[in-house]
This record gives structure tokens, C-alpha cells and sequence, in this order.
């Protein structure tokens, strides 16, 4: 049932299906019907479908909604399935094992961004599915999950207690007492938890921050039955089933609101962010309203309601996620459709057109246009979106061509063209000889190789070369291409969209970036002169990643699976936020490393670092779960770890040791250690010994000689097989602070409280 925002009368409407959930996002309304295994789009005035119906997954063990898609678990396999609107209906990407397969995995949303709870682990996901942060948290049958509104973070209500896990600290804080509370799901928003109370007319408001707990005066003589629902960072209760709803502040004052005028019938009407709900419409944040007729109101102890001031943004993201031409390489005098997608639901659109020369070629404020272009040349497409004080804008290069002359094995290509058939041959296939020549291979295949010769600008794009690009030349783009290798000598390269076995930056290349793309072979930068390279939002595959002697190297936000990433003589490289899935990283000879923020797991040794030397080597706020061995520094050098430093990192769960530490020469003020947390590890040694013939079984075991200057300050072990940290008495600094608990030996070489 929908409520008119200015009449306030009702409107039913049947939904198919006895077991048809409805979930709301940003760009929609869903249609979840378990008992047909069925998922459709609905109008979002009507709630009736639009669109195909698309299968759900064979088990619906859990789902979820973050601002832009709907999340569900199948946890028969394990895997997770992100659904979007398209212009047909729902479209679905699956991920495959991302948890455990079980029967009651639990997801929810925090800060936007869906959260898997499976198997004693928590895990943030990422928009594609990938497990961004995870954290160790027990969740019982009859606990109640829920995530944050404002922050990464997520609360647990069990029996008469509650507490809230952080994935920025990794932890889940201390418990705070409730007592007796309803069923409906609390709200987590300002570092405040809201949740019902045990007699089902008041709301329990704890503050995390001092672990007190308020409780707001009764909402009506007449709500039996509320839930609880956040929109806009305003906290409402909502009674499904009468006209009683109403907003909760921060401080616990209620204010009071009647959604429609007459005795509703026996229809549950959820609070949701569209205006055919019952709950809070966008232009007034109160129930059931809207700029029309409004419903009444009354605000005890003379305070309106109160807005949580957010730490983000709350409302959609509004972006521009694509701009798309139809033809992609359009011809002169033939007509180009302009469109794009679009995240947020702009209200406001405006084209921009400009020519080579940066006059304007044409405009348009429609969410679609159509434009012909009489002259060839590189044109500049911009789009800016708007919806109220949000704003985004994206432009492009697009190259309007002749029309396209035929290609032929061996031809020597001087301008732009888009390629009409497939190309095979048998020896070299096409060479670039000019600057900015454009060639669309528009879904065909290029069986030999292509070069640039020596030239700049030049893009490839839309297709498969079965055999070798070699790019020599500046400001080479390589788009939505499979290809087998792929060969760079030039600066200012760009690869983005694509599949690749084998990628090597040579001699004289630099300057590189590749993105969304897929590396299956082998990833090699080598030089020695200095320049920038980037890998960013990358999966790589089985894949060997080489740097040998690259300047400044960044990989981020990438996934790597079963792969293996090699440093030897590196310098000023930057790992951070990548997933590493039974994959390592070596360093070997190199300093200035940063290794932050990422996940590691499944490996034999997650983490080596060679020191001959290896110096100021930066590891933090990195998660190393379910490895051999997480971590490895080694040195047979004087000082060969100098100036590095391990912190804030989380080892759990690795079957001989968090971290190991093995310096045979070592020299003062080598290394610091400080501020992990070490838990559950050493509990499958399969008879690790180290130098000495010692047992490998700890949180942090260190192998070193009396004197080694290794520092060790407040890093906390728990539960861990044998010590919490072990080193040889008198072999390291302990400057404090460092803690035990569960760890049947305690620590030895360092004081644990």
C-alpha cells in the first residue's frame, strides 16, 4: 500500500507471489519474490512490473540493499549476486566462494557498501563483490545484525546486550547492557544505536561512546508494533499496521506524526525512500508527506526533531558512469546517438560538444541527443549531471573518421578507421605510421601483430589481437581489447577494459596506467630511469608480477589470484588495498616500500621480505588470515631491516605464525613492531622450526641474536597455539604496552600484562 504524499489517501496495490519481499534503492524497486525464485523491477509510482523477470539464485539465504544494488547470499555455494536496473529489468553479477557455504550467512549494508557476515568472519565488499576488510566476529542464531548508516561498521544485539564491530579498527568494541528489547531492527547512525524496548512502546537509544543507555518516553496509546527506519539521517518509528509514525532525536525527543486521515486497513505499509511508501519522501523527511497537504504533527517537550549530522554523504552518489556513442567511432555526415549511464537520478542534464579547436560543436540538455558531425577530427564530449547541490561531470575524446577504407595484412595505417572483418595473417598484420590514427577493430579479430611505429596518440580498441601490440610512442590507449601480449616503450600509456596474458613495460617506457583490466600470464616494469607506473582496479590471475629496478610503482585496489608479485631492486613502490587470494609478495634488495591496507590469504608465506638490506619498508593496517605463515622478515645483513616498521597490522588464524622475524646479523635500531594484533595463529605448525630448532606455533616468533635492536611496543596477542610473542631473552627492546590472553605460554623476550 502507497500513501499519496498531498491527498493522504492510501492505495493498494497487489503484488504477485505470497512470499514477494520489496526492496528499495537509489536507482529503483525490486520485486522479491522467494517463493517463485523470481526478481523484477517495479514502477516505482505504481509498483507495477516493468521489464523481464530475471531467475534468483537457486538458494536466497540472505539480501540486502546499498545505495546502488541488491545483494543477495546463496549459501548453498557461497556465493554473492549484486543485482542493477538495466534498461530490460534486473541484471545480476555473480561472484563465486566468497564465503563458506552455510545456511544462515547474514548480510546488511553500512556506510553503503554491502556486508557479508559468514563463518565466523565479517567482510565489507567492494561494488564487484571483492572482500575489501574483514573482521572476526561469532554470530548467533538468534542475533540481530545491522549496519551503520554514517561509518564501516556494523552492530550485534544478542540477548540483553549489544555491541558494535568497526572495520577501520578491525575489532568489535565492548558490550553494553540493554536489558530486555523488541524485534524490530535497530538503527546504528552518530555512534548512537536505536532499538526497541521489551514492551514495545519505547525506543532504547545507547550511546557507544559512553555505554549509557536512554529510553525515550511512550510513542502513543496506541502503538502496540513499530519498526524502526533511517532516511536523510533522521531516525522515524512507524507503526505498519494503523496511521501512527514519528521521528526520534538524537536526545530522545518524540516527535509525533498521523501518515494518513481515516483507520487503515489490515495492510502492512513499510517506511522506504520513495513516495509510494508510507515512509519519509525527499522533500520534507517526514512520513507520508510531501510539499502537499501535510499531516499532522505534535512535538513533545517543544523540540522538533533533531537531524544526525552525518560523517559522509548520505544521498546517492550522483555520477557519470559512462558516456556512450552509437557508432563508438562515428563517420562524418552520419548520425551519432549520444547517451549515458548515470547513477543518483540527476534532475538537470547538460552536453557540451567542443570541436578540435575547443569551440563548441553543439549542446543539448536532454538525457539523450543525436548530433552529425560534417568534419574529421578529435572532439571533446562533456557531461554534467545535477540533482539539487549535487553535481558530477565526465568527458571524453571522441574521433569522427571518413568513412573507413578496407584493411588489408601488411598495410601501413596513416589514418583512422574502424575495421569491417575479421584479419588474419600470417606474418605482420597492421602498423600505426602517423599520430593519433584511431583504429576500431568494432568486435573483430586481428590475428598476427601490431605495431606503432614511433608515433604518438594512437588508440586501439574494441576487439582481439592474437599476437603482439608493440606501443612505441607517447599517449598510446589501449581499450576494451583481448590480446596476448602486450609490449610498451613509450610514455603516457593507458590500458583500461582489457584482457591480457602478458604485459611487459620495457626500456623507455613510463609513465603507464592500467585499470579494469584482467592479466592472466605475466606483468613485468622494468627501468632505470625514473618514472611513475600505476595498476589500479586490476585482477590478475595466475599471474607473475616483476619489478625489477622500477621507480615508484603503484598497485591499488587490485585482486590477485594465485599469483605472485616480485620487488628486486625496487624503489619507492606502494602497495595499498589490494586482495591478495592465495598470492605472495618478495621483496628483495629494496626500500621505500608501502605495504597498507591490504588482505592476505590462503597463502604458504603471504609476505617476504629479503633484507640484503631491505630499508624503510612501511607494513601496516594490512589483515593477514588463514596463511602457513603471514608474514616473513628476514636479514643476514648488519641493519638490513633498518628504519622499517610493522604496525596496526591483524594476524589471525595462520597455521604456524602471524609474523616471523629471522635476523642473523642484525644491527642496532633495525626495526619496529608495534600495535598489531595477533590471534589464533600457530595452531598448524606441521612442525615449523626455526634456526635454533625451535618450534613455529606463535602469534610473533622471533629468531634473532642478543642485541638485535628489534623494538616491540603494544602489540596484543590472543588465543594464539603457543606464545603470544616469542624472541630469545635479552634479543629485542620491549618498550611496553604489549598484552596476552589465551596463549598458553604468555610471551617470552617481552613483559605481556
Amino acid at each position: 500500500m502507497g500513501i499519496d504524499g498531498a491527498t493522504r489517501e492510501k492505495r493498494a496495490t497487489r503484488l504477485s507471489g505470497r512470499a514477494t519481499d520489496l526492496r528499495y534503492t537509489a536507482t529503483g524497486v525490486f520485486s522479491l519474490d522467494r517463493e517463485r525464485g523470481v526478481l523484477r523491477a517495479l514502477d516505482r509510482h505504481t509498483l507495477q512490473p516493468t521489464g523481464d523477470a530475471l531467475a534468483l539464485p537457486r538458494t536466497v539465504s540472505a539480501d540486502t540493499t546499498d545505495d546502488r544494488a541488491l545483494w543477495v547470499a546463496d549459501g548453498s555455494d557461497g556465493s554473492i549476486t549484486a543485482y542493477t536496473l538495466g534498461a530490460t529489468g534486473p541484471t545480476g553479477r555473480r561472484t563465486e566462494h566468497v564465503f563458506p557455504g552455510e545456511r544462515s550467512p547474514r548480510l546488511t549494508s553500512a556506510q553503503g557498501a554491502p556486508v557479508l557476515v559468514a563463518a565466523g568472519r565479517a567482510m565489507l565488499l567492494t561494488s564487484t563483490g571483492a572482500v575489501a576488510r574483514t573482521l572476526s566476529v561469532e554470530i548467533g542464531a538468534g542475533d540481530v545484525v545491522q549496519g551503520a548508516v554514517d561509518a564501516p561498521a556494523f552492530v550485534v544485539v544478542r540477548g540483553g546486550s549489544l555491541t558494535v564491530c568497526d572495520f577501520e579498527a578491525r575489532a568489535c568494541g565492548p558490550e553494553i547492557a540493554v536489558g530486555a528489547h523488541g524485534s524490530a531492527k535497530p538503527v546504528l547512525l552518530g555512534g548512537k544505536v536505536f532499538l526497541t524496548d521489551g514492551d514495545g512502546n519505547r525506543v532504547l537509544i545507547a550511546d557507544t561512546a559512553t555505554a549509557s543507555v536512554n529510553r525515550t518516553e511512550p510513542l502513543s496509546d496506541h502503538v502496540r508494533r513499530f519498526d524502526l527506519v533511517e532516511h536523510d539521517w533522521i531516525v522515524y518509528f512507524n507503526d505498519p499496521e494503523t496511521r501512527f509514525a514519528g521521528v526520534i532525536s538524537p536526545d530522545g525527543t518524540v516527535r509525533r506524526l498521523e501518515k494518513y486521515q481515516d483507520d487503515p486497513p489490515a495492510t502492512a505499509v513499510t517506511p522506504g525512500p520513495t513516495p509510494t511508501s508510507a515512509g519519509p519522501t525527499t522533500r520534507t523527511g517526514q512520513p507520508g508527506t510531501s510539499t502537499g497537504k501535510p499531516a499532522r504533527a505534535r512535538t513533545t517537550g517543544g523540540t522538533m526533531a533533531e537531524s544526525i549530522k552525518p560523517s559522509g554523504p548520505r544521498l546517492p552518489e550522483l555520477r557519470v558512469e559512462e558516456i556512450v556513442t552509437n557508432p563508438a567511432t562515428p563517420e562524418v555526415l552520419v548520425p551519432v546517438a549520444f547517451s549515458a549511464r548515470v547513477t543518483g537520478a540527476p534532475t538537470a542534464w547538460r552536453w557540451t560538444v567542443s570541436k578540435p579547436d575547443g569551440t563548441t560543436e553543439a549542446t543539448s540538455t536532454g538525457a539523450e541527443f543525436s548530433h552529425w558531425f560534417r568534419f574529421v577530427g578529435k572532439y571533446r564530449v562533456s557531461l554534467a549531471v545535477s540533482a539539487g547541490s549535487r553535481r558530477d561531470e565526465q568527458t571524453v575524446t571522441l574521433m569522427v573518421i571518413n568513412p573507413p577504407l578496407p584493411l588489408h595484412c601488411g598495410d601501413v595505417v596513416r589514418q583512422s578507421t574502424v575495421l569491417r572483418a575479421n584479419l588474419t595473417c600470417e606474418g605482420p598484420a597492421l602498423t600505426i605510421g602517423a599520430h593519433d590514427v584511431l583504429i576500431d577493430l568494432d568486435g573483430h579479430t586481428v590475428v598476427g601483430d601490431i605495431k606503432v611505429d614511433n608515433n604518438d596518440g594512437s588508440v586501439l580498441r574494441r576487439g582481439t589481437v592474437q599476437g603482439q601490440i608493440k606501443l612505441d610512442g607517447a599517449g598510446a590507449r589501449i581499450e576494451d581489447l583481448t590480446l596476448i601480449s602486450l609490449q610498451v616503450s613509450g610514455s603516457d600509456t593507458r590500458v583500461t577494459r582489457s584482457r591480457a596474458e602478458h604485459i611487459s613495460i620495457v626500456t623507455g617506457g613510463s609513465d603507464y596506467r592500467i585499470s579494469d583490466s584482467v592479466i592472466t600470464g605475466s606483468f613485468s616494469a622494468g627501468s632505470s630511469k625514473p618514472s611513475v607506473g600505476e595498476m589500479v582496479g586490476c585482477e590478475l590471475i595466475g599471474a607473475h608480477v616483476g619489478l625489477p629496478g622500477r621507480t615508484h610503482s603503484v598497485f591499488r585496489s587490485n585482486v590477485f589470484r594465485s599469483a605472485t608479485v616480485l620487488l628486486s631492486q625496487s624503489g619507492g613502490t606502494e602497495i595499498t588495498n589490494n586482495i591478495f587470494d592465495a598470492s605472495t609478495v618478495e621483496l628483495r634488495i629494496s626500500s621505500g616500500v608501502i605495504l597498507a591496507g591490504n588482505s592476505f590469504g590462503g597463502a604458504d608465506v603471504a609476505v617476504t621480505i629479503d633484507a640484503s638490506p631491505a630499508q624503510g619498508i612501511l607494513i601496516e593496517r594490512n589483515t593477514f588470515e588463514g596463511n602457513k605463515v603471514g608474514l616473513h622478515l628476514g636479514s643476514s645483513v648488519p641493519q638490513g631491516l633498518r628504519e622499517t616498521r610493522v604496525s596496526g597490522n591483524h594476524f589471525e588464524g595462520n597455521g604456524a605464525a602471524g609474523a616471523t622475524v629471522s635476523l642473523g646479523s642484525p644491527g642496532p635500531e633495525s626495526m619496529t613492531i608495534e600495535g598489531n594484533t595477533f590471534v589464533g595463529n600457530g595452531h598448524r605448525s606441521d612442525g615449523l622450526v626455526d634456526r635454533h630448532g625451535l618450534a613455529i606455533d606463535d602469534g610473533l616468533h622471533i629468531d634473532t641474536e642478543v642485541g638485535g635492536g628489534v623494538e616491540i611496543a603494544s602489540n596484543s596477542t590472543r588465543n594464539n597455539a603457543d606464545h603470544g610473542i616469542e624472541a630469545p631473552r635479552g634479543a629485542v627492546v620491549d618498550l611496553g604496552g604489549n598484552t596476552s590472553s589465551g596463549d598458553p605460554a604468555g610471551c617470552t623476550g617481552v613483559v605481556c600484562r
